[in-house]
């Protein structure tokens, strides 16, 4: 029986596969900007925001911080890797 689940990619399937949420990749990278943003806005260094993840987090913490126009003081990623589909996006932002 194949259930839908709250994350990226359903748990039946574990990665690697082709079997992300895009939209809700990038809904969740948004939101993790708009939480560092608040924080520069409110007078935080963005080197003093560092951001770290396990699993599905690990992975939002590599891809916004890959991304994301602020110089932040780190990203620790545990147990994490990029999305095959966001790959060849973060590819056309950095290079």
């Amino acid at each position: 029986q194949d259930r839908i689940r709250p994350s990226w990619f359903n748990i039946a399937n574990l990665p690697p596969c082709n079997c992300y949420d895009e939209p809700g990749i990038s809904s969740s990278i948004a939101k993790l900007e708009a939480i560092i943003t608040s924080e520069v806005q409110r007078g935080i260094s963005p080197a003093m925001i560092v951001l770290v993840g396990f699993s599905q987090g690990a992975a939002l913490s590599l891809m916004t911080a890959l991304s994301t126009l602020h110089e932040l003081g780190g990203v620790a990623s545990l147990s994490g890797w990029i999305p095959q589909q966001s790959r060849q996006v973060l590819r056309t932002l950095l290079f």
